[in-house]
């Protein structure tokens, strides 16, 4: 915006520059006088209303070090232009009349007042009250939507063509003028014969006597229709945008809320023990995506079941915001509902499947879903097309063979696979959703993965998972995620 409207005063300056060097050269005709001063207006408008809209996008605070034009000298200038040329338009109308370009010589630099008006889109009026005449530049009737031979408006006639609201106002500009001497300076709406509205602005001023009687007023107006229904369809689309985001953030707020209501309440870490031996170390650490509005479904649990299991779970809900956290919020519930009943992983994510795939929602989630046996160190696991767990031990890394699993909410017809491994003291079991591996940036998913692999010696010499967890993080840099990230450390005591 700063940039726009620096170009527009350089090129204001640029055309003034311009009228300066040739103001005083024989060949320059009053028409083209005209037309640099309706250049040099056209540009100080623009230039203010960029002013206007740079100012209104602006928070408050820094609304002073944008200010425009004072209103008051924005008024005097445009009565200026708009005077200019209603003076140039009349000298061309004479020099019209001779049939040169007001010198005398004639050629074919000459404009009509007609080509003159059409090229500016602007009209000019003057009622002369001392000897009762009346003159209308030809784009004034085209405004009101007159025609010549319908012959101009009076004083008295024009309220006839005013729209209701704005009669009282503009009755006042007109007597402020013809009375009291004021220039005129305004913004009325009109009704043209077909019912058509159109908004006009004009700018004037009476001639007075010597006595200081009014005895003509000259007026200057402008068809500004469509810039004003162009403010209105920006401040339109400007509220609808403010409401947009007041909603996005409202529905992001309450994803986050969501989210944070049904996490686990241990937080980052968690020591469990079975009948006062210590049996894992879990760590865990979610982050969402580098943008607020992209916050998903990632969820991650560690529940101990009545049986002596622990439930160890780690899912990604598709989409971003309150859908997604909702949709992870069920998930998760829901594998908490169906590990009581002693199911298995494959069982689990199959009842978890018809779950989702009978909502009807369209909607896919990918999860992890294991039994952990704090007496014999067994892990049984399950999953529905998400990225197998990193098994760390005695400074290796490997994945888990993964048994057969297609992402949840894809078909209601399928029936998951499961694996078992048998867990050693030291061992660490990393879990993850694939935010983890998509990188912005330079380090392609396969590589991200190697560089877990190469993490192996350093995390087996950890000292605890939430350690491992930090090395994770701080070997692939947690800055750069375009994706939430949910990672779940489990370390076998």
């Amino acid at each position: 915006m700063d940039s726009l409207i620096s170009s527009t005063t350089d090129l204001l300056r640029q055309v003034e520059s311009v009228r300066g060097g040739v103001s005083g050269e024989e060949t320059t005709g009053p028409w083209q006088a005209a037309l640099y001063d309706l250049a040099t207006q056209y540009l100080a408008e623009l230039q203010d209303h960029l002013g206007r809209l740079r100012e209104s996008l602006v928070p408050p605070a820094d609304s002073e070090r944008h200010q425009g034009p004072a209103p008051e000298d924005l008024l005097a200038f445009r009565r200026e232009r708009y005077l200019r040329a209603m003076e140039a338009e009349a000298a061309m109308r004479s020099a019209n009349t001779r049939g040169d370009d007001g010198d005398g010589r004639g050629g074919p630099t000459a404009m009509s007042a007609h080509d003159f008006n059409l090229h500016t889109r602007m009209a000019t009026a003057e009622w002369n009250l001392l000897h009762d005449r009346i003159s209308w530049s030809t784009e004034l009737y085209r405004i009101f939507g007159r025609e010549a031979s319908d012959g101009p408006l009076t004083l008295d006639q024009l309220p006839a063509y005013l729209y209701p609201e704005d009669q009282q106002s503009v009755a006042g500009l007109i007597t402020s003028s013809l009375v009291d001497g004021k220039p005129i300076d305004g913004e009325f709406r009109i009704v043209r014969p077909d019912g058509s509205v159109r908004t006009v602005h004009c700018a004037g001023e009476p001639e007075l006597s010597d006595d200081g009687t009014a005895v003509a007023m000259r007026v200057a107006f402008q068809d500004i229709t469509e810039l004003r229904r162009a403010q209105s369809d920006l401040r339109q689309a400007r509220q609808h945008l403010v409401h947009m985001r007041d909603r996005i953030e409202a529905e992001h707020q309450m994803a986050v809320e969501l989210q944070q209501a049904v996490l686990p309440a241990w937080g980052s870490t968690l020591r469990l023990e079975s009948h006062g031996r210590p049996t894992l170390d879990l760590a865990t650490r979610y982050l969402p995506a580098e943008s607020l509005a992209k916050i998903g479904g990632d969820w991650y649990d560690a529940l101990p079941l009545p049986n002596g299991t622990v439930l160890l779970s780690l899912g990604d809900m598709e989409g971003h915001g309150l859908p997604a956290a909702s949709g992870m919020a069920m998930m998760r519930n829901a594998l908490r509902g169906l590990a009581i009943t002693g199911a298995s992983p494959a069982r689990m994510l199959t009842w978890l499947n018809q779950l989702l795939t009978q909502a009807r929602s369209e909607t896919t989630a990918t999860a992890v879903c294991a039994l952990f046996d704090q007496e014999t160190r067994v892990l049984t696991w399950s999953h529905a097309g998400h990225p197998a767990p990193v098994l760390y031990r005695g400074g290796v890394a490997r994945r888990l063979e993964s048994p057969e699993g297609v992402m949840l909410g894809a078909t209601d017809c399928i029936d998951y696979g499961e694996q078992s491994e048998q867990l050693a003291p030291g061992d660490l079991l990393l879990l993850y959703t694939d935010g983890l591996l998509e990188r912005r940036g330079e380090l392609p998913e396969r590589a991200a993965s190697e560089r877990l692999f190469d993490l192996a010696p350093r995390i087996s010499a950890a000292p605890d998972a939430g350690a491992c967890v930090e090395l994770v993080f701080g070997e692939l840099d947690e800055t750069e995620y375009e994706d939430d990230v949910c990672v779940l450390a489990v370390r076998v005591l």
